[in-house]
């Protein structure tokens, strides 16, 4: 919630979705407000990163816009 410039309540945690599985790089599915909230700041894509180990849990989640501009 904190990549769409919101805290905890800002959005439903149901709203954001994990995706992928093992084997493939993890993925985010958003719906209801959280999708609102990344459709009015503009957002396109989020970058997931996640890990665990010895019973503790690590995700950082990076939300930007594609650029669009031409290369120089």
């Amino acid at each position: 919630m904190k990549s769409l410039g919101v805290g905890i309540g800002g959005a439903r945690f149901t709203d954001i979705e994990v995706t992928g599985g093992s084997g493939s790089a993890p993925g985010v599915r958003l719906t209801g407000r959280a999708r609102s909230l990344a459709e009015a700041k503009g957002v396109d894509e989020i970058s997931l990163s996640m890990t665990h180990d010895a019973g503790l849990a690590v995700a950082t989640a990076v939300a930007y816009r594609r650029c669009s501009c031409a290369a120089s």
